[in-house]
């Protein structure tokens, strides 16, 4: 059994581009996406929460990593 992984990074709070990557992807069987650091680009919470909810409607469960490019205060513990 195979498992699909989406592996994505640097979406510097494109969410359209990052919506346009989730609509071409939809037509696969995704298993898991991963998402390698700079979600923002020195955003602000709600950027990251916008990235993160596009992330989350793809249907499947999402890794992330925060990057150079995003506020060290959205690091959690």
């Amino acid at each position: 059994m195979a498992i699909r992984i989406l592996a994505i990074s640097d979406i510097h709070g494109k969410a359209s581009s990052l919506n346009a990557i989730l609509r071409e992807a939809s037509s696969e069987r995704i298993d898991l996406i991963t998402a390698s650091g700079d979600l923002t680009h020195y955003g602000s919470e709600a950027d990251l929460a916008q990235i993160l909810e596009a992330l989350d409607g793809a249907g499947a469960p999402v890794y992330y990593v925060l990057g150079n490019c995003d506020p060290k205060e959205f690091r959690r513990g």
